[in-house]
């Protein structure tokens, strides 16, 4: 089995190459390490892979091209300015990431001569409701609380959510939720996206709190104007399936506190739902089985600017078509000419 590192860089001259250095120095696997250069150049360690992109194309593109020339069974998403621990980080997550699984490591904070920074041991986080004056829901990504003794726990625990740093999951299931949505904003959101798209088909996010990833923060930031747009895009397409997550997490801070803290400009959003029927018949037209498919297209404003006249009804015919897929049931026909829901 092989793990296949993706880390999408911009402008990260400074620690990108130390990063490289530190994941082939702790890895005790079969490993491949590809470095997405998002509308910049650099000088790259030889051992990794190199995929350029002419511009700045965000961290979904970066990923999801990552993902087209990765060979390894496993994928494991980093920054560009992170280090590792302990030895043999990469067999520990591989050991536990299941089908269905996201396994995320605990991230600590470290200064700008990797030293770790006491206090700051993040390894569970919420996915919370927050909303903006206007009343529009985001879904947000917040760490559930600091462990301030750093103590050192060896067990794999139960998470709702992640951030966009330290995350492993098979590449099969990674495929399976579509991987990295292009159709959201280019940054912003990405922990969120990936962690209600897990849940919402089937799957978990889950913490080895044995595996940790020391983190430089302050690097220079990235453009946060869509987050909120990514974040309201996510709540709209999964909320269905919000309170059914949030129930498996009791303990966990706020997880249904709706917080009227998002900024920005109100923004027109149009929520598109299609249900699909496809019925097989016999020769007689008698009706054997029904797959019954929703789908959702959720349109924002600022992402169609040309279209900002538009009619609902307008946006409808054009997106309806468009949607994405989120729930797929099939029934079949029983004795009694009845519909039952088919079993696995």
């Amino acid at each position: 089995m092989m793990t296949s590192v993706i880390i999408p860089a911009h402008n990260e001259q400074t620690y990108l190459n130390r990063t490289i250095a530190n994941i082939f120095d702790t890895t005790d696997g079969h490993i491949e390490v590809i470095v997405v250069l998002n509308g910049y150049d650099q000088p790259v360690d030889p051992r990794a892979k190199v995929v350029r992109l002419d511009e700045n194309m965000g961290e979904r593109v970066a990923m999801n091209r990552a993902v087209e020339v990765a060979t390894g069974e496993f994928l494991f998403r980093i920054d560009a300015h992170c280090d590792f621990s302990p030895f043999g980080w990469d067999k520990m997550l591989m050991e536990v990431t299941g089908e269905k699984d996201i396994t995320v490591a605990v991230l600590t904070a470290t200064d700008k001569e990797w030293k770790r920074l006491p206090g700051h041991w993040y390894g569970f986080c919420r996915l919370i409701q927050t909303a903006d004056e206007d009343g529009r829901v985001g879904l947000e990504a917040k760490w559930q609380k600091p462990n301030r003794d750093h103590t050192i726990y060896s067990t794999v625990e139960p998470n709702m959510g992640l951030t966009g740093c330290g995350w492993m999951i098979q590449r099969d299931f990674y495929d399976e939720i579509g991987g990295a949505d292009e159709s959201l904003p280019k940054m912003g959101a990405i922990g969120e996206e990936f962690a209600i798209k897990a849940w919402a088909n089937g799957g978990r996010v889950q913490t080895r709190t044995d595996v940790l990833v020391g983190h430089i923060f302050g690097t220079g930031g990235y453009d946060t104007s869509g987050v909120k747009v990514a974040q309201q895009a996510l709540w709209q397409r999964y909320s269905w399936c919000y309170d059914d997550v949030a129930a498996k997490f009791p303990d966990y801070e706020g997880v249904k506190l709706v917080r009227a803290d998002q900024p920005g400009k109100p923004l027109r959003t149009v929520t598109i739902d299609r249900t699909d029927t496809k019925d097989t018949s016999d020769a007689d037209g008698k009706l054997l089985r029904r797959r019954i498919e929703r789908y959702r297209y959720v349109w924002v404003e600022n992402e169609h600017t040309e279209e900002a006249g538009w009619t609902d009804d307008q946006i409808e015919q054009k997106y309806a078509p468009l949607g994405t897929l989120l729930s797929s049931t099939a029934y079949l026909t029983d004795e009694d000419g009845k519909l039952v829901p088919e079993t696995p």
